[in-house]
């Protein structure tokens, strides 16, 4: 979008306009030409419409286009159909009232344009197969009744039902030969007005007025008629013919009537402006000859909002203004001294702007304005978007839309005019920058620039004073309540002015070093007044200074001299606030300093200070602070280097560390905030890098007003602004000038623009479908992936146009589109749905024209009702069915419930009796067996054995029984046939003494874990003697014993209270440090289910109750001579690898953690072999485990000690380099960890049996 200001910087040099017109709201134009590079396949256009709802259409000589605001849409013809148009070159076109498009074409067809089907319609070809009527048409009236008129060449007219014409229907013919209908207009109560080259006639009624009628108008409920020929009248209900109005003597030629509005009528005639007032029946003639213009006869004329009459002259140029009383005329023109930058026009344009402003093209000149404060016409260059600066030169036609932008064309392309109010109005000053800015008591203005110059304009626009007072930049100026100007610099002091303006004394204050009273520093950025009359000023460099005046003399106190405790990370100070309580903030490089002008001794004053800490969300973002503005709500703003904002939340401000919480303001990052404002309203004006935001504190609303509003290129400077509430000014600091604006016409656009959808993309296609009008979007099953297309029809600025969308009864929430103007509808359902579109304006305010669109999406065959009936069907069927199986199957889990609670119950009892059945059998059979006994005690003895045998058989019996009924017949082996199997196992063991069994350093350490007491007891006695025993009472205890005590073997039951005994062999296997300790399992369940059930968490044997007590010392034995000859195995396979001389361990049938464990000490003792100083609380601690699980861990593994095996270790490597290498055996010592070379040959000796020296001799390689 090509902008245009009407304030360009050629205009301003180093004077101002008069200043009490310095914030009138100046008009903008701002124009945009589209042509083929904008999407539009021809630069010829006919015509130019807009409809109903918004969209704007183009007839053109390459077929119909419609265009949203983003893109053209070509409408030539319909590929899926044959050919309609005769020729794409179309003439002219209008809307009816169903937003469809009559169209005619260059041979003089007449066609419409379905608008929801985007299809033409052949209306010749249905008119001559429904009248007969075959010839070119001369001309069509589309009326706002619904009905379309075509007149014939040759007399023949038809009205057209538009209603109807789409099925083929409502045509009616009328007209005879040699009367040919010239137009047809409806009036404001629907009367349709047929005007022939002979009459005047009504439709459907006896009116007929037997002359020719050109012209008509209406006011209120009146209707008037003229002709070319000077016949004015007007039409009263019930009369055949026109009320004839006499008009002046030689008033014989009319060009067009018009309505003044309050009952005047405006005639155009030969004569000048004839005035007819309904109210009194007189006609007034008003001349528009002039001086300046002699020409009497008017070629058309335009009345605007405030009944003025604008004249144009006919053979004359220019235009004439007469007032709304008709008392004022003045001819004026517009004209350019380069006549190739005017645009002119063949025919009069004439255009009225949302805001009033009058924009014309008079006869003869060029595009301008009328100024309504000069009261003259200002030319205006139109220029294109080409990027040359070219001129758009000549106007042939122009449409108005309904937002008030003009679209024109030209010879060739179309563009669009786009007026608006430029209220942020840019002086120039001579291209220096203001830097600082104050208005005095009496409205005069004072500037302050970059370039050191100090300007002084009063309230009349006159400089009063215009010198360059510096040669540094000024950056603060201050009238103190004495009327002094104070003004501060960027490195060069501080200048204190008195006296009138016009010849003003001036003073200069700098830093001396020699003097310590001097001013503190050279750079200066703020200067204030404390409520008790003190100048305090702000230094870039030394922090706070305040003048003392007490004995007549200035002198700046600061901290080089008697004010203490402001900060040594303080002296950069930007902005200086005084509260209405006498607080004083300063904006600091270290944070907020406050402190209390209620002193008397200022070498006393207690500063506090507020600064950023870090991961405290109430302090400061930053402690580089930029700005402190308290408002008169008592809220004070805080603005930091970032941008961020704050408002301080301690009422008390005299405290170090003052709360603030984050102020939340739009998601629109706008850069650094420059400057604070509050106006007469109550309204906060931050003023930020590039644009100005408005915060109203009394709803939270935010407005942003940046480059669509604030001429394009603007940057603000860090200068306070200054505002006179009186004059409604406010003026800020601007790069090469100053910026006014009127706070109180600052407003957002209240236009609703109306939203339309316009094509719709279905996935995987590249081409898009138009739905322009289209009720219901009808969606294909296998397309279910879409996306919308629609436009907020807002042509001026288009692109802070943002949208919403959601689909009633599925989304609770609106979808934030942003910018993109399309929605993206992805695997909808079938079903009938409404998509929501709602946006903002240009301005980016939300508007209420939420729009529906109702879409429907069809079902799969699968997802057809018939479908559903199927599926209904078949859905019954298999809920019989599955209430069927449910049933069987609730009686099936009900048996094997009862069955299980019968198992349980007999399980239990084999288990209760059991025990005391191993009781019984284990000592009467050890006392039989190894006591001296009479024959008689033997007798009977033998009688209790065989009877307990005997009873285990009836309770195995029993069991087996009830397990044949829910095993259907499969029977698990008995506890006879375990005995059996123990004594068959026994007679095949080999004879085991005290001394195999027991190994000559110390006994196995033996946990028993059984609830039973008896039953551990006697446990306890027939194992005692072969293994230290441990004893626990139930899991739990189990488990403690297992992990504290480390026995080397477990014997545990399984039905114990606390805890199982299952439950505690998962937490033993699952426990690195002693998952290795092998588990035997005696217990009472006899079923194959517990013994796989153990066997799979990792126990080495199952032994069911009642049990041989030789079997059980059996089994331990083996169990543990299996390990220790696995302990060997792995000790043997110790290796060491040629090529890097690291030990190998080959670990077969070893369990995974403990691979992992030994793996880890392993490579652990290959990296560290040669550290001498290398002990067993190093392996430990590297392995994570105490020394005592080390300990045990070790030795049931490998059966050493960690200290044995670090020096196997050592000795298998020293063993590999003695025979392989060529070092010394002490270089061999110490590469294997030891200190002293003699040690090493004597342990190598004892453990290898020979010396090394033998060794190398033997196995040398």
């Amino acid at each position: 979008m090509y902008r245009i200001y009407l304030m360009p910087k050629y205009i301003f040099t180093l004077l101002l306009f008069s200043y009490a017109f310095i914030v009138t709201a100046q008009p903008v134009c701002t124009s945009k030409t589209f042509s083929v590079k904008e999407g539009l396949t021809t630069n010829l256009i006919t015509d130019i419409k807009q409809t109903q709802v918004g969209m704007l259409w183009l007839s053109s000589w390459n077929g119909l286009y419609s265009y949203d605001g983003y893109t053209f849409t070509s409408f030539k013809e319909n590929p899926n159909q044959k050919q309609i148009l005769s020729t794409r070159s179309l003439t002219s076109m209008k809307i009816n009232k169903y937003g469809d498009i009559w169209c005619k074409t260059y041979d003089n067809r007449i066609y419409l344009f379905d608008c929801e089907k985007c299809e033409f319609i052949d209306v010749s070809k249905l008119i001559k197969e429904k009248s007969g009527i075959s010839a070119q048409i001369g001309n069509f009236y589309s009326l706002p009744n619904g009905h379309t008129w075509i007149t014939f060449r040759g007399g023949k007219y038809l009205r057209i039902d538009d209603s109807k014409i789409k099925s083929g229907e409502g045509i009616e013919t009328f007209g005879s030969k040699g009367q040919i209908a010239n137009k047809i207009e409806e009036d404001n109560k629907g009367r349709e007005w047929i005007f022939s080259n002979k009459w005047l006639s009504l439709y459907r009624n006896k009116f007929h007025h037997p002359s020719h009628i050109d012209y008509m108008c209406q006011d209120g409920k009146y209707v008037y008629f003229a002709s070319p020929e000077g016949y004015f009248g007007f039409y009263l209900p019930g009369f055949k013919r026109l009320k004839a109005v006499t008009l002046p003597q030689g008033a014989s030629k009319i060009s067009e009537i018009t309505s003044i509005g309050g009952g005047r009528i405006a005639i155009a005639s030969n004569i000048g402006i004839l005035i007819y007032n309904r109210n009194n029946g007189l006609v007034r003639t008003i001349s528009i000859q002039l001086p300046s213009q002699p020409s009497p006869s008017i070629k058309k004329m335009f009345v605007d909002s405030h009944h003025r009459i604008w004249a144009f002259p006919k053979d004359a140029d220019g235009v004439i203004l007469i007032s709304a009383n008709g008392d004022n005329r003045k001819w004026m023109q517009a004209m350019l001294p380069d006549k190739t930058s005017e645009t002119t026009s063949k025919e009069p344009f004439f255009h009225e702007d949302r805001n009033g402003v009058i924009w014309i093209i008079p006869n003869g000149g060029t595009y301008s304005y009328y100024d309504e404060r000069k009261h003259n016409l200002e030319p205006f260059r139109l220029e294109t978007n080409s990027g040359d600066n070219r001129t758009l030169p000549h106007i042939s036609k122009y449409f108005v839309d309904s937002k008030g932008n003009a679209w024109v064309t030209g010879l060739h392309n179309i563009t669009i005019l786009c007026f608006e109010q430029q209220n942020f109005i840019y002086h120039d000053l001579n291209n220096d920058d203001a830097r600082a800015l104050s208005y005095d008591k009496n409205g005069n203005l004072l500037v302050g620039t970059y370039n050191g110059k100090l300007i002084i304009i009063d309230k009349t626009g006159n400089w009063i004073f215009n010198k360059k007072i510096s040669t540094s930049g000024i950056y603060t100026i201050f009238i103190d309540s004495k009327n002094r100007l104070w003004i501060g610099t960027k490195g060069d002091g501080i200048f204190l002015a008195y006296g009138n303006y016009r010849n003003l004394s001036i003073k200069r204050f700098i830093h001396k070093d020699t003097d310590k009273w001097s001013l503190g520093n050279n750079n200066i950025y703020d200067i204030n007044e404390d409520t008790h009359g003190r100048i305090i000023i702000g230094t870039y460099g030394e922090g706070l200074n305040i003048v003392d005046e007490a004995d007549g003399k200035i002198r700046f106190l600061g901290s080089h001299n008697i004010l203490q405790g402001f900060g040594k990370d303080c002296i950069n100070v930007r902005r200086l606030t005084v509260t209405g309580n006498g607080v004083i903030l300063a904006a600091t490089n270290g944070g907020i300093v406050t402190y209390s002008d209620r002193y008397v001794d200022p070498s006393h004053i207690r500063f506090y200070h507020s600064r950023h800490i870090q991961g405290k969300a109430s302090s400061i973002l930053t402690s580089e602070v930029m700005l402190t503005f308290p408002s008169r709500t008592g809220k004070i703003f805080v603005s930091t280097r970032g941008g961020g904002i704050q408002t301080i939340e301690t009422k008390n401000l005299l405290q170090d560390n003052l709360k603030l919480k984050l102020f939340e303001m739009s998601e629109k990052d706008e850069g650094t905030l420059q400057s604070f404002l509050e106006d007469n309203n109550g309204y906060i004006w931050m003023i930020r890098e590039s644009s100005i935001d408005r915060y109203d504190s009394r709803n939270g609303k935010f407005d942003i007003y940046d480059s669509n509003n604030i001429p394009e290129g603007t940057a603000f400077t860090e200068s306070r602004p200054a505002y006179l509430p009186a004059l409604h000014t406010v003026v800020v600091g601007v790069n090469g000038g100053i910026m006014t604006f009127d706070p109180e016409n600052i407003h957002k656009s209240n236009y609703c623009p109306k939203i339309v959808f316009t094509k719709v993309q279905y996935q995987g296609e590249i081409v898009t479908c138009p739905i322009l009008g289209m009720k219901l979007l009808d969606i294909p099953a296998d397309k279910r992936d879409i996306t919308v297309y629609f436009s907020a029809l807002d042509y001026s600025i288009n692109n802070n146009i943002r949208y919403a969308y959601r689909i009633e009864g599925v989304d609770r929430e609106w979808n934030y589109t942003d910018k993109t103007h399309s929605a993206s509808l992805a695997h909808l359902q079938a079903g009938h749905y409404t998509l929501v579109v709602k946006s903002t304006n240009a301005d980016g305010v939300w508007m209420n024209n939420e729009t529906r669109l109702d879409f429907h999406v069809q079902p799969h065959i699968w997802e057809t009702t018939w479908a559903m009936i199927i599926y209904l069907a078949l859905a019954i069927l298999l809920v019989y069915y599955a209430l069927l199986v449910y049933r069987r199957h609730n009686r099936e889990i009900m048996e094997r419930q009862m069955n299980e609670q019968r198992l349980n119950f007999y399980t239990d009892i084999s288990h209760q009796l059991r025990t005391p059945l191993t009781l019984i059998l284990g000592p009467v059979k050890e006392v039989i067996d190894n006591e001296p006994l009479t024959e008689i005690s033997r007798k009977y003895l033998t009688f209790v054995l065989n009877n307990s045998k005997r009873m285990l058989s009836l309770l195995n019996q029993a069991l087996d029984l009830k397990k044949m009924q829910e095993d259907n017949g499969h029977v698990d082996l008995s506890p006879d046939d375990i005995l059996d199997n123990e004594n068959q196992i026994l007679e095949h063991v080999k004879p085991i003494t005290a001394e195999e069994l027991l190994r000559p350093e110390r006994k196995v350490r033996l946990l028993i874990v059984e609830d039973n007491d008896e039953l551990r007891y006697y446990l306890f006695n027939a194992l005692a003697r072969d293994y230290d025993v441990m004893e626990a009472r139930n899991g739990e205890e189990g488990l403690d014993m297992a992990v504290n005590r480390q026995p080397e073997f477990i014997i545990t039951d399984i039905m114990m209270p606390e805890m199982d005994g299952m439950t505690m062999i998962r937490r033993i296997k699952a426990d690195h440090s002693v998952c290795h300790i092998p588990i035997i399992v005696l217990s009472a369940k006899t079923a194959m289910i517990y013994k796989i059930e153990g066997m799979k968490e990792g126990i080495d044997d199952y032994i069911t109750k009642p049990f041989s007590v030789e079997y059980l010392k059996s089994r331990m034995h083996n169990i543990i001579e299996k390990r220790r000859s696995l302990q060997q195995a792995y000790i043997n396979n110790l290796s060491t690898t040629e090529s890097n001389d690291e030990i190998k361990l080959n670990m077969p049938e070893m369990d995974n953690t403990d691979k992992t464990l030994i793996r880890k000490i392993v490579n652990y003792l290959n990296e560290n072999a040669a550290n001498s100083e290398l002990r067993v609380a190093d392996i430990a601690r590297n392995m994570g485990l105490s020394q005592t699980v080390l300990y045990g861990k070790m030795k049931s593994i490998v059966g050493m000690a960690p200290g044995d095996f670090l020096r196997h270790v050592r000795m298998e490597k020293a063993k590999q380099m003695v025979a392989t290498t060529q070092l010394s055996f002490a270089e061999i010592a110490f590469a294997v960890g030891f200190a002293d070379p003699k040690y090493f040959s004597r342990c190598f000796k004892s453990d290898i049996g020979m010396t090394a020296k033998e060794y190398r001799t033997k196995y040398k390689k």
